[in-house]
């Protein structure tokens, strides 16, 4: 699978925290890539709503 390339909202639980790309986002908040694409996925989101969690913009699948 290739890496998605897009631009993500981060929320903290509904507090919005910031928008970029996954790269933009790793790098600002020194997080790795790798988990803040696992914090994109829909079973993520079902389990961690209160967590740290990204929404790709524009994408019809981010439905919960």
């Amino acid at each position: 699978m290739g890496r998605r390339v897009g631009v993500y909202a981060m929320y903290k639980g509904d507090d919005f925290i910031d928008l970029g790309t996954l790269s933009e986002l790793a790098k600002k908040h020194q997080i790795k890539r790798s988990t803040l694409e696992s914090h994109s996925t829909k079973q993520y989101r079902q389990r961690h709503k209160d967590g740290m969690i990204l929404i790709r913009i524009g994408d019809e699948q981010n439905d919960i």
